[in-house]
């Protein structure tokens, strides 16, 4: 692919992203309320709150798919890396500044991996109290990437 091909994909994917963003923001807002009931000992979710819970939660595992498997892809291609394991690609990740620990990144593909593999209506209340305190990590992730590609020229 050539390098001009890979720009024109980065900035796709990235314009995807950041359009993932502002849907999963707006279901992070709405669930902002429901965040406390979540935190107790026996909490009672309506239906209502429960289907706004679940969109947080599949929202925050379709943006984290994305940047793991797009946008990590496309930065590292743009500049000439290899590809190699995931965890490579998220140390380079903390190299480039683009989060502060590549262990966060770990942590947040490990929750989309419990989203997707692990589904259990038993036990949900930790899983979208988790899902709470990663997508703050996420919106943060997703502002270092769109000023590491202006900082790079990379802007569209």
């Amino acid at each position: 692919m050539s390098n001009e091909l890979e720009l024109e994909y980065f900035q796709e994917q990235l314009r995807l992203a950041q359009q993932m963003v502002v849907v999963l923001r707006y279901s992070f807002e709405r669930a902002t309320p429901i965040a406390p009931l979540i935190k107790t000992e026996n909490p009672e979710i309506n239906a209502e709150q429960a289907e706004i819970l679940e969109a947080l939660t599949a929202r925050f595992a379709r943006l984290n798919d994305t940047l793991t498997q797009k946008l990590f892809r496309a930065i590292d291609a743009l500049e000439l890396t290899d590809e190699g394991s995931l965890i490579d690609r998220f140390n380079r990740m903390e190299k480039r500044s683009l989060v502060k620990s590549a262990n966060e990144l770990i942590e947040m593909r490990k929750l989309r991996n419990q989203i997707a593999h692990e589904y259990v209506f038993e036990d949900l209340m930790p899983l979208y109290e988790n899902v709470f305190e990663q997508c703050e990590i996420l919106f943060n992730v997703m502002d270092a990437i769109a000023n590491y590609a202006c900082a790079n020229g990379w802007n569209q």
